[in-house]
Protein backbone atom coordinates (compact mmCIF):
# COMPACT_ATOMS: atom_id res chain seq x y z
CA UNK A 1 0.00 0.00 0.00
CA UNK A 2 1.39 3.32 -0.74
CA UNK A 3 1.26 6.73 1.32
CA UNK A 4 -1.93 8.01 -1.24
CA UNK A 5 -3.36 4.68 0.05
CA UNK A 6 -3.43 5.90 3.87
CA UNK A 7 -4.09 9.21 2.79
CA UNK A 8 -7.13 8.21 1.46
CA UNK A 9 -8.43 5.21 4.60
CA UNK A 10 -7.53 7.83 6.72
CA UNK A 11 -9.86 10.16 5.19
CA UNK A 12 -12.68 7.87 5.42
CA UNK A 13 -15.42 7.47 7.95
CA UNK A 14 -14.71 4.93 10.79
CA UNK A 15 -17.10 2.07 10.41
CA UNK A 16 -18.91 1.73 13.56
CA UNK A 17 -21.40 -1.74 13.70
CA UNK A 18 -25.14 -0.70 15.15
CA UNK A 19 -24.50 -2.67 18.50
CA UNK A 20 -21.43 -0.78 19.14
CA UNK A 21 -23.07 2.68 18.10
CA UNK A 22 -25.94 2.21 20.07
CA UNK A 23 -23.79 0.96 23.35
CA UNK A 24 -21.66 4.42 22.46
CA UNK A 25 -24.74 6.91 22.12
CA UNK A 26 -26.29 5.23 25.59
CA UNK A 27 -23.19 5.78 27.15
CA UNK A 28 -22.86 9.09 26.11
CA UNK A 29 -26.40 10.31 27.00
CA UNK A 30 -25.77 8.50 30.75
CA UNK A 31 -22.86 10.46 30.91
CA UNK A 32 -24.00 13.79 29.82
CA UNK A 33 -26.92 13.15 32.63
CA UNK A 34 -29.63 14.87 30.10
CA UNK A 35 -32.49 12.33 31.00
CA UNK A 36 -32.50 14.16 34.69
CA UNK A 37 -33.98 17.09 33.35
CA UNK A 38 -35.41 16.58 29.98
CA UNK A 39 -38.30 14.72 28.62
CA UNK A 40 -38.80 12.13 26.07
CA UNK A 41 -39.12 13.95 22.93
CA UNK A 42 -35.70 15.97 24.04
CA UNK A 43 -33.86 13.26 24.56
CA UNK A 44 -35.33 11.86 20.99
CA UNK A 45 -33.90 15.02 19.15
CA UNK A 46 -30.29 15.21 20.97
CA UNK A 47 -29.99 11.57 20.09
CA UNK A 48 -30.30 12.08 16.76
CA UNK A 49 -28.04 14.46 16.37
CA UNK A 50 -25.30 12.11 18.86
CA UNK A 51 -25.22 9.33 16.62
CA UNK A 52 -24.40 11.71 13.97
CA UNK A 53 -21.37 12.70 16.26
CA UNK A 54 -20.50 9.09 16.10
CA UNK A 55 -20.86 8.61 12.65
CA UNK A 56 -18.51 11.51 11.75
CA UNK A 57 -15.59 10.73 13.73
CA UNK A 58 -14.45 14.41 11.90
CA UNK A 59 -17.07 16.33 14.20
CA UNK A 60 -16.37 14.78 17.61
CA UNK A 61 -15.48 18.36 18.38
CA UNK A 62 -19.30 19.10 18.68
CA UNK A 63 -20.75 19.53 21.86
CA UNK A 64 -24.23 19.93 22.12
CA UNK A 65 -24.72 20.69 26.28
CA UNK A 66 -25.89 23.99 25.50
CA UNK A 67 -28.80 23.01 23.99
CA UNK A 68 -29.75 19.94 26.26
CA UNK A 69 -31.82 22.69 28.63
CA UNK A 70 -35.45 22.12 29.50
CA UNK A 71 -36.50 25.16 28.72
CA UNK A 72 -35.72 24.60 24.59
CA UNK A 73 -39.03 22.22 23.28
CA UNK A 74 -37.47 19.21 21.01
CA UNK A 75 -38.23 21.30 17.88
CA UNK A 76 -35.84 24.12 19.21
CA UNK A 77 -33.32 21.42 20.15
CA UNK A 78 -33.18 19.71 16.60
CA UNK A 79 -33.08 23.47 15.09
CA UNK A 80 -30.01 24.54 17.83
CA UNK A 81 -27.88 21.03 17.10
CA UNK A 82 -28.73 21.58 12.98
CA UNK A 83 -27.17 25.28 13.05
CA UNK A 84 -24.45 24.16 15.68
CA UNK A 85 -23.33 21.45 12.91
CA UNK A 86 -23.14 24.18 10.57
CA UNK A 87 -21.31 26.81 12.81
CA UNK A 88 -24.64 28.98 13.03
CA UNK A 89 -26.00 30.16 16.23
CA UNK A 90 -29.64 29.70 16.19
CA UNK A 91 -30.20 31.41 20.06
CA UNK A 92 -31.07 34.58 19.39
CA UNK A 93 -33.57 33.66 16.95
CA UNK A 94 -35.36 31.79 19.57
CA UNK A 95 -34.85 34.38 22.29
CA UNK A 96 -36.91 36.85 20.22
CA UNK A 97 -39.46 34.34 20.01
CA UNK A 98 -39.74 32.89 16.22
CA UNK A 99 -41.97 29.76 16.03
CA UNK A 100 -40.13 26.41 14.55
CA UNK A 101 -41.25 27.19 11.22
CA UNK A 102 -40.10 30.21 11.31
CA UNK A 103 -36.60 29.26 12.69
CA UNK A 104 -36.24 26.76 9.71
CA UNK A 105 -36.88 29.51 7.15
CA UNK A 106 -34.02 31.59 8.97
CA UNK A 107 -31.28 28.25 9.29
CA UNK A 108 -31.91 27.76 5.48
CA UNK A 109 -31.05 31.59 4.29
CA UNK A 110 -28.40 31.87 6.98
CA UNK A 111 -27.21 27.81 5.21
CA UNK A 112 -27.14 29.62 2.23
CA UNK A 113 -25.33 32.84 2.90
CA UNK A 114 -28.49 34.60 1.75
CA UNK A 115 -29.00 37.58 3.48
CA UNK A 116 -31.43 37.12 5.74
CA UNK A 117 -31.81 40.42 7.11
CA UNK A 118 -34.89 41.09 4.37
CA UNK A 119 -36.96 38.20 6.62
CA UNK A 120 -35.83 37.46 10.00
CA UNK A 121 -38.50 39.72 11.48
CA UNK A 122 -41.42 38.86 13.41
CA UNK A 123 -43.71 41.06 11.33
CA UNK A 124 -43.51 38.53 8.50
CA UNK A 125 -45.28 34.93 9.28
CA UNK A 126 -43.60 31.98 8.59
CA UNK A 127 -45.33 31.54 4.75
CA UNK A 128 -44.15 35.28 3.59
CA UNK A 129 -40.46 34.29 4.82
CA UNK A 130 -40.41 31.49 2.43
CA UNK A 131 -41.30 33.33 -0.40
CA UNK A 132 -39.07 35.93 0.12
CA UNK A 133 -36.41 33.23 1.42
CA UNK A 134 -37.62 31.83 -2.24
CA UNK A 135 -36.81 34.66 -4.25
CA UNK A 136 -33.50 35.20 -2.37
CA UNK A 137 -32.56 31.84 -3.82
CA UNK A 138 -33.09 32.90 -6.98
CA UNK A 139 -31.53 35.92 -7.23
CA UNK A 140 -34.88 38.08 -7.29
CA UNK A 141 -34.94 41.44 -6.60
CA UNK A 142 -36.98 40.55 -3.52
CA UNK A 143 -36.80 44.20 -1.72
CA UNK A 144 -39.92 44.70 -4.41
CA UNK A 145 -42.08 42.38 -2.09
CA UNK A 146 -40.65 42.17 1.37
CA UNK A 147 -42.86 44.29 3.38
CA UNK A 148 -44.72 43.04 5.98
CA UNK A 149 -48.33 44.89 4.58
CA UNK A 150 -47.87 42.23 1.65
CA UNK A 151 -49.42 38.53 2.16
CA UNK A 152 -48.20 35.43 1.45
CA UNK A 153 -50.50 35.45 -2.01
CA UNK A 154 -49.76 38.99 -2.76
CA UNK A 155 -46.10 38.21 -2.38
CA UNK A 156 -46.30 35.18 -4.40
CA UNK A 157 -47.69 37.44 -7.54
CA UNK A 158 -44.65 39.49 -7.51
CA UNK A 159 -42.35 36.65 -7.28
CA UNK A 160 -43.87 35.34 -10.03
CA UNK A 161 -44.10 38.73 -12.38
CA UNK A 162 -40.37 38.74 -11.56
CA UNK A 163 -39.22 35.06 -12.24
CA UNK A 164 -40.90 35.50 -15.94
CA UNK A 165 -39.03 38.75 -16.59
CA UNK A 166 -42.61 40.93 -16.10
CA UNK A 167 -42.95 44.50 -15.49
CA UNK A 168 -44.56 44.16 -12.12
CA UNK A 169 -44.47 48.33 -11.04
CA UNK A 170 -48.38 48.04 -11.43
CA UNK A 171 -48.71 45.41 -9.14
CA UNK A 172 -47.03 46.59 -6.43
CA UNK A 173 -49.45 48.13 -4.63
CA UNK A 174 -50.26 46.09 -1.06
CA UNK A 175 -53.90 47.61 -1.64
CA UNK A 176 -54.44 44.97 -4.42
CA UNK A 177 -56.17 41.78 -3.32
CA UNK A 178 -53.59 38.89 -4.57
CA UNK A 179 -56.30 37.76 -7.47
CA UNK A 180 -56.57 41.71 -8.74
CA UNK A 181 -52.66 41.05 -8.63
CA UNK A 182 -53.01 37.35 -10.91
CA UNK A 183 -55.34 39.13 -13.76
CA UNK A 184 -53.32 42.47 -13.92
CA UNK A 185 -49.94 39.87 -14.48
CA UNK A 186 -51.84 38.00 -16.93
CA UNK A 187 -53.10 40.76 -18.98
CA UNK A 188 -48.70 42.18 -18.71
CA UNK A 189 -47.87 38.74 -19.61
CA UNK A 190 -49.74 38.13 -22.24
CA UNK A 191 -48.92 41.74 -24.04
CA UNK A 192 -45.72 40.89 -23.61
CA UNK A 193 -45.85 37.96 -25.58
CA UNK A 194 -47.44 39.69 -28.05
CA UNK A 195 -44.74 41.96 -28.09
CA UNK A 196 -42.14 39.84 -28.84
CA UNK A 197 -43.80 38.18 -31.20
CA UNK A 198 -44.27 41.00 -33.20
CA UNK A 199 -40.58 42.18 -32.57
CA UNK A 200 -39.57 38.28 -33.96
CA UNK A 201 -41.92 39.00 -37.08
CA UNK A 202 -40.47 42.37 -37.87
CA UNK A 203 -37.02 40.72 -37.90
CA UNK A 204 -38.06 37.90 -39.80
CA UNK A 205 -39.29 40.21 -42.62
CA UNK A 206 -36.21 42.30 -42.18
CA UNK A 207 -34.12 39.53 -42.92
CA UNK A 208 -36.37 37.99 -46.08
CA UNK A 209 -35.98 41.65 -47.01
CA UNK A 210 -32.24 41.74 -46.99
CA UNK A 211 -32.28 38.14 -48.37
CA UNK A 212 -34.12 39.83 -51.63
CA UNK A 213 -31.95 42.42 -52.17
CA UNK A 214 -28.68 40.69 -52.18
Amino acid sequence: MNSSDNDKSAQEPKQISKRELEKAVNGYIAEKGWKKTLDFNQIVSLREWVIYMFQHPERQDLNFDAFAKPEFDYRQIDILCRGHVSGIDMIPYIRQGFSDRQLDVILWGQEGNLDISLYADKKFDCFQMLVIYNGLKQGLDVSLYAKPEYNEAQMSNIKYGLEKGLDVSKICNPALSAKEMGNILLSVEKRQKETVKNQSVVKKSEFNYEKRIR
